[in-house]
């Protein structure tokens, strides 16, 4: 898959959850094997007991009867848990696959990092009020490469950067971030939030929760607030 699909991680993302169960499955079943040991053991004491018992002074069934019900009840809830975990499963792939339609769709997401790509990188910030805000690119390691201060509106807002320096000179490809201050006309510091806006090239399981790879950056899938342009 990794030669005609887009989405890394697919095949682990499918296998994670199956792998998962898979898992508690097995538990289930050493479960009810080591009950249906315990439980025939069971039974053959009782039986030899019953056969073994002082006729003037016989056992208890009330006691045998309580210890078969608890048996019961024990084989019950693992069965239960054998059921859930299929069913789990089911739902994990499923989740797995609905996921997939996040493949080629712009999305916007919580985050201050993205990738700069052909030349454009694309973050979206929002302001709890107007203000004068200086936009910082730093790329991955902690240097501010481009620098730039403008009036903003209050509520989201969006940046776009073509991967021009300061000075002009053009910066490679790879993972930058945008750091944010604002102030309004009172001087009060605005609050403000940042996003990015990407396109999803693929979805990454492999670490057991979906992540949308945006570029070169990995997002969260429960971060997206927009999907579409």
């Amino acid at each position: 898959m990794t030669t005609t699909s887009s989405v890394t991680g697919f095949g682990a993302g499918v296998t994670a959850p199956s792998t998962i169960s898979s898992s508690s499955s097995s538990s289930a079943t050493s479960a009810q094997s080591a009950l249906s040991g315990n439980y025939t053991m069971f039974l053959n004491l009782l039986t030899t007991q019953l056969q073994n018992q002082d006729p003037t002074n016989p056992m208890d069934a009330g006691q045998f009867t309580q210890q078969l019900v608890e048996y019961s009840q024990v084989e019950q809830q693992i069965n239960t848990n054998a059921t859930l975990s299929t069913i789990s499963n089911s739902l994990s792939v499923s989740n797995a696959t609905s996921m997939l339609s996040y493949v080629g769709q712009t999305v916007t997401a919580d985050g201050s990092q993205t990738t700069l790509q052909n030349g454009n990188a694309q973050w979206s910030f929002s302001l709890d009020r107007a203000a004068t805000a200086t936009v910082n690119v730093l790329n991955s390691s902690g240097n501010v490469v481009y620098s730039q201060t403008g009036s903003y509106a209050s509520g989201s807002n969006s940046f776009t950067w073509n991967g021009q320096g300061t000075g002009g000179v053009t910066e490679p490809a790879g993972t930058y971030k945008i750091s944010v201050t604002g102030q309004d006309a009172s001087g009060n510091a605005a609050q403000v939030t940042t996003a990015l806006t990407g396109t999803v090239t693929g979805v990454d399981f492999s670490s057991g929760q979906p992540y949308l790879n945006i570029g070169g950056s990995k997002v969260s899938v429960w971060s997206v607030s927009t999907v579409g342009s």
